[in-house]
């Protein structure tokens, strides 16, 4: 599969072929059909926000569902899908309440502070 590879921040981005995951028991697989990057990812890009090379596009996008794991069974291989990256746990009261932007278990986003004079 190929990929837009974001290597270090201030750099170009590098399409490069990647193996394919394994789909695990909570993942769906998605042969993405278009998919577009949102400002934030411009940021990381630029350099103007984190970078952390683990992380993922939080692009949005869509496709067609072409594999299960064993506990994500409300699809059916060939349904059409839309991807938007959004965290969620699946097991607090608001994500089991569909209220999942108040999930309580979201990674708290950095706080920023203005630097200080010194005293």
């Amino acid at each position: 599969m190929k990929a837009a590879v974001l290597l270090e921040a201030r750099q170009p981005l590098r399409i490069e072929e990647l193996e394919m995951p394994d789909v695990g028991d909570e993942d769906i697989l998605i042969k993405v059909a278009a998919c577009g990057v949102c400002h934030t990812d411009l940021k990381v890009v630029e350099g103007r926000k984190p970078f952390h090379a683990a992380d993922d596009s939080r692009a949005r996008g869509r496709g067609n569902h072409r594999a299960s794991g064993a506990r994500c069974q409300d699809f059916k291989v060939g349904d059409r899908v839309i991807i938007g990256m959004r965290y969620k746990c699946g097991r607090c009261r608001y994500c089991l309440t569909a209220r999942e932007n108040l999930c309580e278990r979201r990674p708290a986003p950095p706080v920023l502070r203005k630097p200080t004079a010194p005293r």
